[in-house]
């Protein structure tokens, strides 16, 4: 268990902490703060003992079609190539609470990172090993989706990696500590993100759907929602469209086809004459298909249908 093996490192690490320095805390090191020493071991340890990485194809080429780059099972499963900034802080913050720190996921524009975030201090109880410790209050941001381990500010945030445009100062979603619905109407926005990218455009409104139910003061989810509707509405007309185009050019090679026929003096059953109230050849209920002014059934049955299972549509 990845986090048996952090309480035992940690604890055998523990010894070169100085708590009388006074090395102040840098955006490489942890100097005297206590809650930086057990952050920046726990990702130490998680990157180099456990495998915790960064997916090597994905540095450079994101992909949103590969649900293991963006969630924790790539890192976590066996054979797992790596992750990203989408998964890798939300193995770091799973860890980060199962060892008892007040560690928070943070989102900002185009990535994620944690945060430590504690106003009042903790106090670390583990029984195996035993360790009875107070942390000092203590707030920062790590970075630990790349190679290494960095405390950067909210500010550097702010403009890396991605700058901030004039609508994120205004919404006022980003560098917030975000709490569990938060978090979870995050994953399911990544979830609608990744159907939506693979095609199947139903799962993925309903994902947006339920992230907008946890979060419905969230602007961004609210304008995702909209914008993923009218794109299906557009779809959905394209497909009618297309199933109409198609049901036409089967109606005319129907008729070319039937014409052939006649001209070689081949009829079908119901162009043959008949007495009154006597099927032809026997056929006392033709087939649904030779059905007069029935409307041929498309090839792919249900875009005539209302969306299924989706609140609110």
């Amino acid at each position: 268990m990845w986090g048996d093996s952090l309480k035992f490192e940690i604890r055998r690490l523990l010894p070169l902490f100085n708590p009388r320095s006074k090395e102040e805390p840098t955006a490489g090191s942890y100097g005297n703060s206590l809650a930086r020493f057990f952050c920046w071991h726990m990702l130490r340890i998680l990157q180099l003992q456990c495998g915790v990485k960064y997916h090597p194809d994905r540095k450079f080429n994101p992909d949103s079609c590969k649900p293991q780059d963006i969630f924790v099972h790539g890192i976590m499963d066996e054979g797992g190539e790596g992750g990203c900034c989408a998964s890798m802080p939300v193995v770091y913050v799973s860890m980060g609470r199962y060892i008892g720190l007040p560690v928070y996921l943070v989102e900002t524009r185009g990535h994620a990172f944690f945060r430590y975030d504690d106003p009042k201090g903790t106090t670390i109880r583990w029984k195996n090993p035993d360790l009875n410790l107070w942390i000092p209050p203590d707030r920062f941001n790590v970075e630990g989706s790349g190679e290494g381990i960095a405390f950067y500010t909210d500010e550097y945030f702010k403009h890396k990696p991605i700058p901030w445009e004039p609508i994120d100062y205004t919404h006022g979603r980003y560098l917030l500590s975000m709490n569990a619905k938060e978090m979870l109407a995050q994953f399911l926005m990544e979830r609608g993100e990744c159907f939506w990218e693979l095609g199947d455009k139903i799962e993925a409104l309903k994902a947006y759907h339920y992230a907008f139910q946890l979060c419905p003061d969230d602007p961004r989810y609210k304008g995702t929602m909209g914008k993923r509707a009218r794109e299906f509405r557009i779809w959905e007309e394209q497909q009618r469209e297309s199933a109409r185009v198609d049901r036409e050019l089967e109606q005319i090679m129907r008729e070319a086809e039937s014409r052939r026929l006649r001209a070689q003096g081949v009829y079908s059953p119901r162009e043959l004459s008949c007495p009154s109230g006597h099927p032809a050849f026997g056929i006392a209920h033709p087939a649904p298909h030779l059905v007069p002014n029935q409307q041929p059934t498309h090839a792919i049955p249900g875009f005539h249908q209302p969306i299924p299972h989706i609140p609110g549509f």
